[in-house]
């Protein structure tokens, strides 16, 4: 009897207990939402509260105060987004498939070199010498998508993946006549489906939250990406909203957004990602434990 009424327990506490872990992560979502429509001076009085006395959207009118600066810089991220994900997914898959064929001669030279990369990093000024100076991709956007192409960790990650698969599929299409590339693009994509999934889903996030490269190399205005954009008005608000610009340009009378437009541009920012998510979500979850040990 006390198996059985243990056995109906567990199910309900380890709903319980997930039903916290996602209240805990959906909560601050809701509160960060809020706070973006909430008015500056509530702050001042109620603090942040989940149900404000009134609703004000000067934080997203002062962040679209230049609609066509957002725009282009939306477009820029998505570009770079885009296109820096495709190839750095295909460039990985290619990478990590040659380390698992036995017969390169190069095999273990080029994993060294890839693990060595993990471990120690060119720094800022290396690498703005070769983007800048020796590639003359300065204010291009291939110096926004050139450096993130290849990351040893997503190789490793895909790595142990592909020696999942059966080596002797791979030798029964040798057998067929098939050739490297056909067998790359026609057999191991296919399966590989997760791990594609799962890079692709970092190397997208890790393009799109990019910021520090348009600062070091992108000099125009509508080159640079979206987070650095709106770096660059949190900065703006933040000068607005010193006491030297209020008594210089005669500001204390307005109401200028300082934590409501930081919100607001919090959801601007994640709002592409989180709508991408859930359509990876169950290849996500698959892809993270490749490689892991099977009892």
């Amino acid at each position: 009897m006390r198996i059985r009424r243990k056995a109906s327990i567990y199910p309900i506490l380890v709903h319980v207990i997930l039903s916290m872990f996602a209240l805990a992560a959906i909560v601050p979502l809701i509160l960060v939402v809020i706070i973006s429509l909430t008015p500056e001076k509530l702050f001042w009085t109620d603090g942040y509260s989940f149900f404000p006395k009134r609703f004000s959207f000067l934080a997203y009118k002062t962040v679209f105060q230049n609609p066509r600066q957002i725009l282009d810089s939306y477009a820029v991220s998505l570009l770079v987004t885009s296109i820096g994900t495709l190839g750095s997914v295909w460039l990985t898959a290619s990478l990590s498939y040659v380390l698992c064929r036995r017969k390169y001669a190069l095999r273990s030279t080029i994993s060294f070199l890839v693990f060595f990369t993990m471990i120690f990093n060119g720094g800022v000024v290396p690498s703005y010498i070769l983007i800048a100076s020796w590639l003359h991709l300065k204010d291009s956007l291939l110096a926004l998508i050139l450096p993130g192409m290849v990351v040893g960790f997503n190789v490793y990650l895909m790595r142990g993946y592909l020696q999942e698969i059966p080596n002797e599929l791979i030798e029964s299409a040798y057998i067929d006549g098939a050739n490297e590339l056909k067998i790359f693009t026609k057999i191991v994509l296919p399966i590989a489906t997760p791990a594609l999934a799962t890079v692709g889903l970092l190397v997208a996030f890790t393009y799109w939250n990019n910021w520090m490269d348009s600062y070091l190399y992108i000099a125009s205005d509508n080159k640079i990406s979206l987070q650095f954009m709106l770096i660059k008005v949190i900065q703006h608000l933040q000068f607005l909203n010193s006491e030297f610009a209020r008594s210089t340009l005669n500001l204390s009378s307005q109401e200028i957004p300082s934590d409501s437009a930081r919100m607001a541009i919090c959801i601007l920012v994640a709002g592409p990602m989180m709508i991408v998510f859930p359509f990876f979500q169950k290849y996500f979850r698959k892809g993270l434990t490749v490689g892991a040990v099977k009892g």
